[in-house]
């Protein structure tokens, strides 16, 4: 079996991580994620106990095989000067290792009452539920991580029937798939990467909801009015995107967002408030989800 994929991974401070998955997207990383030093990682289950990001996090980039492993070591060096713990990993990975190292650990996870996500081949506890189902994918994620968890509870708890919704940064489509499976009469899901756009378009029609959710990239996005706004990316890109987002949205619609550090909330609400009235922030694992009633 040859090496179907480049792992490179880097440890830097807390207050760096955010800025350096930016950075592995920059260059090229198909899929980027946290681990602490001491290789827990950051995607936990839905439930646990556990929070707080770590004071070193280990960035891990997946890369193509044929990418060139010095230029991107080069350049995120160059971005990455002076940062605490540089210290560079590269791994060889193997396609069908990936594959069954992601069978073994993602599991069936429910996110509130009614609502799970599992793989093709796990079976649930009760078969009177919500299910998404999600195979692992090499680009994005499965709803695991805190901050996707956090928009599943959410979207479980709300009435979404003859609800529109917009799900901006979309990623693998599982919000989107979501808010289809609950009730919404028409669903918008958005992203700035091609590879997105086909891994919610393929995972929209295994749900069997791909005739309730349209689905394009944010260049070709003409903005509408929506009952709800959801955006999981990350908080500059959230704090450059308010009047887009807020444009998006009837009076009174909801805006849903995460992706935030629990210490990135304060600006979150500065920028935003002057659209929007927010309730109390709720935090998993470090990460916080803010909704709010455009005013």
């Amino acid at each position: 079996m040859g090496a179907g994929w480049v792992q490179l991974s880097l440890q830097v401070a807390e207050d760096q991580a955010e800025f350096a998955s930016d950075l592995f997207s920059e260059a090229g990383a198909v899929s980027v994620s946290f681990e602490n030093a001491g290789n827990q990682p950051l995607l936990l289950q839905s439930g646990t106990d556990e929070v707080g990001l770590w004071q070193t996090v280990k960035v891990i980039g997946l890369f193509e095989a044929d990418v060139n492993a010095e230029d991107v070591e080069l350049f995120l060096s160059s971005q990455l000067e002076g940062v605490e713990a540089f210290h560079w990993q590269h791994e060889q990975l193997d396609d069908q290792v990936w594959e069954v190292a992601w069978k073994d650990h993602f599991k069936p996870v429910r996110f509130g009452k009614q609502l799970w996500v599992a793989p093709d081949h796990a079976e649930l506890p009760d078969d009177n539920v919500l299910c998404i189902r999600m195979e692992p994918g090499l680009a994005f994620g499965t709803g695991t991580h805190p901050t996707t968890a956090l928009c599943l509870e959410w979207l479980d708890s709300q009435h979404l029937k003859d609800k529109t919704v917009i799900d901006y940064g979309c990623g693998s489509g599982v919000l989107a798939i979501a808010a289809a499976l609950l009730g919404a009469k028409h669903v918008m899901a958005v992203d700035i990467d091609p590879c997105a756009i086909e891994a919610s378009l393929e995972n929209a029609d295994n749900n069997a909801v791909a005739d309730k959710i349209d689905v394009c990239l944010a260049d070709d996005f003409q903005s509408q009015k929506a009952d709800i706004v959801i955006a999981n990316i990350l908080a500059n890109p959230l704090i450059e995107l308010r009047a887009a987002l807020s444009a998006m949205l009837i009076d009174q619609g909801m805006l849903v967002l995460s992706g935030i550090l629990s210490n990135q909330v304060d600006p979150i609400i500065l920028e935003y408030q002057r659209d929007f009235r927010f309730g109390d922030p709720i935090e998993k694992d470090g990460w916080a989800r803010l909704a709010g009633i455009k005013s």
